[in-house]
């Protein structure tokens, strides 16, 4: 093994150390798996361009052939790749959502919420992801069932928030949960805060294209509909034009607009 290499690699714990410092529940990486280009190297970018294929083709099998390449890749990765598999589920279970396919798009989100449930030692990204998942079921069920999976949903993103306070996927997901909250359950009091604490930190604490870096471009779109919605154009309007200075080819972005007019 080349010395550069394993430079590299005491760099990079040193980094992950010093995080951990200050926030012990920072993700664990499979470190094996950064010796060289691997399926997890950018991992998000491909299950959603996987995603987009899908929508495009209007077929499955992009998303289903990333499941198969992840799955055959948890013994090497057990710390990443259950969460990365959970999210190619959440995928699969979009695509199917969007083609109006309910029970395939419930399995899905339910195969996710599963692999992750079982997964021992959480960490925070973990934990958000979970509760994001179970956040998106809750659509499936009715009744006292809802109830319980949305009090299991917001325990986890409080959860997630407390492992580690400067997450923004944390503080989406729970801006998330609280906007799409009936105001007659107690929703809507809170998703202003937690969206503009996910656009105010880093996608990452440090840039590794093994984690997750997703959520800000979402928190920016739900905090403008929320704005939009409160009679608050002006302020949506600056909002906008900064999301869209960050994410310039971002097409929810793009859609928003056309409500700005």
């Amino acid at each position: 093994m080349k010395p550069v290499y394993f430079i590299f690699l005491f760099l990079l714990s040193m980094q992950v150390s010093a995080c951990n410092q200050g926030n012990s529940q920072t993700v664990e990486l499979d470190y094996h798996l950064i010796a060289s280009d691997s399926l997890f190297k950018g991992i998000q970018d491909k299950i959603f361009n996987a995603f987009v294929s899908a929508m495009l083709q209007e077929d499955i099998q992009p998303v289903l052939d990333q499941e198969k390449k992840l799955a055959e890749a948890l013994p090497k990765a057990p710390q990443i790749g259950p969460y990365w598999l959970a999210y190619n589920y959440f995928y699969k279970a979009i695509f199917f959502g969007e083609i109006e396919d309910y029970e395939n798009s419930e399995a899905a989100v339910l195969k996710g919420i599963e692999i992750l449930e079982a997964k021992e030692r959480k960490n925070a990204e973990d934990l958000a992801l979970l509760a994001y998942m179970q956040s998106f079921s809750i659509q499936f069920v009715s009744g006292m069932k809802a109830g319980i999976i949305s009090n299991r949903c917001k325990k986890n993103a409080l959860a997630a928030v407390d492992l580690d306070p400067e997450n923004l996927r944390a503080h989406y997901v729970l801006g998330s949960i609280d906007y799409y909250t009936p105001a007659q359950y107690g929703g809507g009091k809170k998703a202003e805060d937690y969206f503009k604490k996910a656009i105010e930190l880093p996608d990452q604490r440090i840039a590794n294209l093994y984690l997750p870096s997703w959520g800000k471009e979402d928190a920016y779109v739900l905090l403008i509909e929320l704005l939009l919605e409160q009679d608050r154009k002006e302020e949506a309007v600056t909002l906008y034009k900064a999301g869209v200075a960050q994410f310039p080819d971002s097409y929810r972005l793009g859609e928003v607009a056309k409500l700005l007019i």
